[in-house]
């Protein structure tokens, strides 16, 4: 493998979307057998009701997932799913900050779903604080689900006085379904980005998909439409990428876990290799 190419791998990490029906220590297993060396993993329950993500949760499951993590190498990039909801204060989520940091996470995901953004703002620094002091960053993301849907949006609600460990997720899908391209990051004069989320699809979807496609399927990198190696190019050269590609076409067809995540990381390598 040229020195490129290896380049790129080191960035990857493997979020457990991608393979859903494996457990949190399985998922540390298939990323170093694919030679993905991060992953995104689970530990807080995003609060809705079909919530189906298999957590970490102290005591046997995070101890598993912390003897894999030794035995493999594989490091925990990122931290899922925060929600900022009107009725959780920030000190609900000590427990998962706690438990992230035990396991070696560098950050973690929030999501906003409390409309009132102001209260939002306040709940979100507060966060970030108890985050800081655990040594985590904290990283907003957009999409159409919750109360902040753009890419503007995003910047916009982290203006209001971004704190020192907050900065901004950026998926693929969502800035192509919401933004309707990778424009947007040509004009990034604002909060700075700290990860990525990588995948494909069509050139549209009707709403009636829209929440499908983005929790269970989703395309291939390279096989669909959106503009991967420009959205690339346009990152931070040194942030994770983290392979964001649940895909049921390829249950379907009766590929596991493993096999999923091999097939989404060849054609990560394909789409984004030189």
């Amino acid at each position: 493998m040229d020195r490129s190419a290896q380049a790129l791998r080191e960035r990857l990490g493997l979020h457990h979307l991608t393979v859903l029906d494996a457990s949190p220590a399985e998922v540390v297993t298939i990323a170093a057998d694919i030679g993905c060396p991060t992953v995104t993993l689970f530990v807080q329950a995003t609060g809705r009701s079909n919530d189906t993500y298999p957590i970490v949760t102290d005591g046997l499951v995070a101890r598993d997932v912390r003897a894999r993590l030794a035995d493999t190498g594989v490091r925990v990039h990122n931290l899922e799913a925060f929600v900022l909801r009107p009725s959780v204060p920030a000190e609900a989520f000590v427990p998962a900050l706690d438990l992230g940091a035990s396991l070696g996470a560098a950050r973690l995901t929030v999501l906003v779903g409390d409309p009132d953004l102001g209260r939002a703002f306040d709940r979100f620094s507060a966060l970030c604080e108890e985050a800081a002091a655990r040594g985590l960053a904290v990283h907003v993301e957009f999409h159409a689900f919750t109360q902040i849907r753009t890419f503007g949006a995003a910047q916009g609600f982290l203006a209001r006085g971004r704190p020192a460990n907050a900065a901004l997720a950026v998926d693929a899908l969502h800035l192509h379904r919401n933004d309707h391209g990778i424009e947007p990051l040509r004009c990034m004069a604002g909060a700075p980005i700290g990860y990525a989320q990588l995948c494909d699809g069509p050139p549209t979807v009707g709403p009636e998909e829209a929440f499908a496609e983005a929790v269970s399927n989703r395309m291939l990198p390279g096989e669909g439409s959106f503009d991967l190696p420009g959205f690339v190019a346009l990152l931070p050269p040194d942030i994770v990428l983290d392979i964001e590609v649940p895909s049921r076409v390829l249950q379907e067809r009766g590929l596991g876990p493993l096999a999923r995540a091999r097939a989404v990381m060849d054609a990560t390598l394909r789409c984004l290799g030189p």
